[in-house]
């Protein structure tokens, strides 16, 4: 998974501040399993009564066993910044062009973002998922 992140210090490809994008980096820095990282990401994309504030993030880390304040370490510190450079790097060179979100990549390979195209690419390239 890429965050649509193209630079330190600027806008994210679809939103005025990379908050989100940091702060689930930092999220599935500290999950164990793809599962994990897969649940908070549906967690924090589930409609929500109100602004985007931290109480969502903590919300969804709580519910995945994600250390609070490890997440809020993260995010406020030097990991945090060296997630985030990470990611533009993988971001640009993935994606040196124009993209279209959601833009869904398994091991390379560009799939429709629905669950049976990403479960069919990810068990063709050896996945050991129960699903598999």
């Amino acid at each position: 998974m890429v965050p649509a992140v193209r630079g330190l210090n600027t806008t994210c490809v679809d939103a005025k501040n990379c908050n989100y994008e940091r702060v689930t980096l930092c999220a599935f820095n500290l999950s164990s399993t793809m599962k994990g990282k897969v649940d908070y990401l549906d967690c924090m994309d589930t409609p929500w009564d109100e602004e985007l504030t931290w109480k969502k993030p903590f919300s969804c880390a709580k519910q995945q066993g994600i250390d609070v304040k490890q997440l809020n370490d993260c995010f406020s510190g030097s990991l945090g910044d060296v997630l985030m450079k990470a990611a533009v790097e993988k971001m640009n060179k993935q994606f040196p062009k124009k993209v279209f979100l959601p833009q869904t990549v398994v091991d390379g390979t560009v799939v429709d973002a629905d669950y049976d195209s990403i479960k069919k690419q990810a068990c063709k390239d050896g996945s050991r998922a129960s699903v598999c």
